[in-house]
């Protein structure tokens, strides 16, 4: 088990570090003017997966090719931290603070180790039948088309496949939860935690809102992604802030088809977030031909990164519906009681997810009613909170 943690937080670090430097250089290149530290991960990880898309449709994704993009990765970030000089000075305003964020980060990290990396944790129907077969093929195969015997295409494009592959052109098979269970979590709460220190630098925010994130149930059933899509919709929201960029909003498309290539049930949150962003857009500029012109920037980015991987499964795409599908869908069913505190197979219960939407859907509605207030200065601040409060609930839809 200490190798396992050392190992854990050793490759947690680097890949957090390539990652911000290549999302720091694309959005420095793209003139980014929100918050380009916050953006960086995100950014970079959604180039990560649409440069995947393009090895795979090229039948190059071996792993000396995975090696060469960390090798370059590495390169880029160190060019970007001798741009960046980070400041010292505001850590010393609230010490303890920092400490005790670093100390529960540091604590969920370490139990996400012990408890999901073990090959004990795996699901021994959704894991060991199907999604540890998709990355150890793309390594052995240089792509992720080709197999009739799997749902890649239709279920998912196959983005966390290739991310786990990473992992696994290094490590044994038993580190591929890494990935998203212990990487994205503790990126998602650094993240969290840097926001609580924007909105009010040394306050209890700082450590209120990853302890937030660690109250919610994550539905941790099998390796499937849970963590990195919340890591890509923070970049999403934060994205809509910077609407008058020309490069924003491309990056906003590519971050969109990132979040469908990783699991194809967040297509439902892109095409509520798109509609709510698109009217957030258009409180902001009140130009119907400036709110056009961003909505076709996002479809452009998100068709850019998108294309390679329907070309990587171009195949499947031709033949649907003329073969049985490998899965199908079960009934609905009847409407379930979402006031329910009947625990549910992964633990949780409707109730919990209700109050979520529900706190949500009052959130959106503060935000946007304060946001029509245009002699406030937060108003974009404002508009992107709306998007994101009231696309919320719909962050839990799961396969």
């Amino acid at each position: 088990m200490p190798t396992t943690i050392a190992v854990t937080a050793g490759s947690i670090l680097l890949a957090a570090l390539i990652l911000w430097g290549v999302g720091h250089a694309i959005s420095r290149y793209c003139r980014i003017t929100a918050n380009i530290n916050l953006l960086a991960i995100g950014i970079g990880l959604s180039a990560v997966i649409t440069v995947g898309g393009l090895l795979n449709a090229l039948q190059l994704a071996y792993a000396p090719a995975l090696w060469t993009m960390t090798i370059l990765g590495a390169v880029i970030t160190t060019l970007e931290l001798r741009r960046v000089r980070f400041g010292a000075a505001s850590l010393r305003v609230m010490p303890v603070m920092v400490i005790a964020v670093a100390l529960l980060i540091t604590a969920a990290v370490l139990f996400t180790t012990m408890t999901q990396v073990p090959p004990r944790a795996f699901n021994h129907f959704d894991d060991l039948q199907k999604y540890f077969s998709y990355p150890v093929r793309m390594l052995a195969t240089g792509t992720l088309s080709g197999s009739p015997l799997n749902s890649l295409g239709h279920s998912m494009l196959g983005g966390l496949a290739f991310l786990q592959a990473f992992v696994l052109s290094l490590l044994p098979i038993q580190y591929i939860s890494v990935v998203d269970g212990v990487f994205g979590l503790a990126v998602l709460l650094a993240i969290s935690a840097v926001i609580g220190w924007r909105m009010a630098p040394g306050s209890i925010m700082v450590f209120a809102i990853p302890l937030t994130i660690l109250l919610i149930e994550p539905q941790s059933i099998n390796t499937s992604s849970v963590y990195l899509p919340c890591i890509l919709m923070l970049t999403a929201f934060m994205l809509i802030k910077d609407h008058n960029s020309r490069a924003s909003p491309i990056l906003l498309g590519v971050v969109y088809t990132s979040l469908v290539t990783i699991k194809a049930t967040f297509a439902l949150f892109v095409v509520v977030h798109f509609l709510l962003a698109f009217i957030a857009v258009f409180i902001a500029v009140r130009a119907w031909r400036q709110s056009v012109f961003w909505v076709l920037r996002v479809v452009l980015g998100a068709c850019a990164a998108v294309l390679p991987w329907l070309i990587t499964f171009r195949q499947e795409f031709m033949l649907w519906g003329v073969n049985p599908q490998t899965e199908t869908l079960s009934g609905a069913g009847p409407l379930p009681n979402l006031l329910s505190t009947t625990p549910l197979y992964w633990g949780a219960s409707y109730a919990a997810y209700s109050l979520i939407a529900a706190v949500c859907a009052l959130s959106a509605i503060l935000c946007l009613r304060k946001a029509f207030d245009r002699s406030d200065e937060n108003q974009n601040i404002l508009l992107a909170a709306f998007a994101a409060a009231a696309s919320g609930p719909f962050r839990f839809p799961h396969e």
